[in-house]
């Protein structure tokens, strides 16, 4: 990766299923087994190919959240490039990614706050697909999104709360993808498997 990897944190929910935890406090900061939730999600990239080479891009809630993650990530982490977003408005997903445009160019991974798993993203230095999703199987996928495949392996569609249990690869969250090409082929994309299971992390699935 010559380029600088962007990571994306969307963190700027209100947290309301966490109260009275966040009544205080924006809900990546709430603690989880001796550590904040953020610090456990940036633990996460240490396996990275370059870690050095990256750019934190953080978008967080009005009020808790743009008052207390900045100087939080300061202080824990003071040689980290980070930017800092504030999504006034509960909008939706794509209303967060669009309001930190400036900075979303070059290979990027999306991941979002709450998303903590064990895998090792150092495959990420030979990646030939455009874009990898992490997934997860789970008994009943109806309550999350799931990425349907086809039968090389490759995503076809993301679909969100599926009636139907036959396909339980559940998207967990993060999202990588690799920067344009001049005359680029169609886009093409694949599934990592992200488990409780350290044995089990990151075995790759191609995907459409």
């Amino acid at each position: 990766m010559a380029e600088t990897l962007k990571i994306v944190i969307p963190m700027a929910g209100w947290g309301t299923r966490m109260r009275p935890h966040t009544w205080s406090k924006p809900k990546p900061l709430v603690s989880v087994a001796g550590k904040t939730s953020l610090e456990h999600l940036m633990d996460m990239f240490k396996t990275l190919p370059e870690p050095e080479n990256v750019e934190y891009i953080f978008i967080v809630g009005p009020y808790l959240g743009e008052l207390q993650v900045p100087p939080f990530i300061k202080e824990k982490y003071p040689n980290l490039k980070a930017h800092f977003v504030v999504q006034h408005e509960m909008k939706g997903q794509s209303h967060a990614l669009a309001l930190a445009r400036e900075y979303l160019h070059g290979p990027m991974m999306v991941c979002f706050s709450d998303t903590l798993m064990e895998t090792d993203f150092s495959f990420l230095a030979n990646e030939a697909a455009d874009g990898v999703a992490w997934v997860m199987p789970v008994p009943d996928p109806r309550r999350f999104g799931v990425a349907e495949l086809n039968n090389d392996g490759w995503v076809t569609r993301f679909i969100e709360k599926p009636q139907s249990m036959d396909n339980n690869l559940v998207v967990v969250g993060c999202y990588y993808l690799r920067a344009p090409r001049n005359s680029s082929p169609p886009l093409t994309s694949k599934c990592s498997a992200a488990s409780c299971s350290k044995a089990n992390t990151s075995s790759p699935i191609r995907s459409l």
